[in-house]
């Protein structure tokens, strides 16, 4: 910008010095560098404000480790009737704002079906709420990381009347449908808020069984999508109760 004005300041001292050229030719020119020193200056003006917006802007992202609290035993209740020992995956959930504090964050997922009906925008329940009532949202503080509960599995076969599949931590059993066979099973976990963009990531749910038969531990797996390994395709939109029994 600054060369475009310097050349309008010399263009009007050699006008004024008597320099011969057409008014056309003159003006012209004027108004052109003058345009462009403007575009120049909002040009700048923009991109600064873009960059401390895509700076400052409230996000969130997930985070999953393979590490507690994501990978736990913890003692939990079913619904609260029971008291026993579950294995249990969970992924975080990040402010990565420093100043903004993010309001009305779920979890849920997207695009699964299981025995042909949807779990689309069904809340997965916060890490330790594990009896109702649920909290299907939360905010996020700056910076702050809150955990939620994906799926879970009693950590022993001999309990009776305990199912020995995958149990989905969501906010809304058991007035639906929450267990499922042990996989595996692909989810794309989605968050959003009321004022940050979603995020979501994909997994692939599974348990994995360790040696000593049916009373050995089976831990519950969850475990990223690599683009390496892994295909789009299992992410499609599918029944997962006949996908999955694969």
């Amino acid at each position: 910008m600054g060369g475009c004005l310097l050349i309008v300041l010399l263009g009007l001292w050699e006008r004024w010095r008597g320099a011969s050229l057409p008014n056309v030719v003159f003006w012209g020119t004027i108004i052109l560098l003058l345009f462009v020193a403007c575009y120049k200056a909002w040009l700048t003006e923009h991109e600064t404000t873009e960059y401390y917006k895509e700076r400052l802007e409230p996000k969130m992202e997930l985070v999953f480790r393979h590490e507690s609290p994501y990978e736990d035993c913890t003692h939990y209740g079913l619904y609260g009737k029971y008291q026993e020992y579950y294995r249990i995956v969970r992924v975080g959930v990040r402010n990565t704002s420093p100043t903004d504090t993010i309001f009305s964050v779920s979890v849920t997922l997207k695009d699964f079906i299981y025995g042909h009906r949807s779990f689309n925008g069904v809340p997965f329940r916060k890490k330790d709420n594990w009896a109702p009532p649920y909290q299907e949202s939360f905010s996020l503080d700056p910076s702050e990381k809150q955990y939620v509960d994906i799926a879970m599995r009693p950590d022993a076969h001999e309990k009776p009347n305990q199912p020995h599949g995958l149990i989905f931590c969501h906010c809304r059993a058991p007035h639906i449908q929450d267990h499922f066979g042990e996989g595996p099973y692909y989810l794309t976990i989605l968050a959003s808020a009321s004022n940050a963009p979603p995020v979501s990531r994909k997994f692939t749910l599974y348990v994995e069984k360790g040696p000593g038969g049916e009373t050995a531990i089976h831990f519950v797996r969850l475990i990223p999508f690599d683009p390496v390994k892994d295909s789009e395709e299992n992410w499609l939109p599918k029944d997962q109760a006949t996908y999955g029994a694969k």
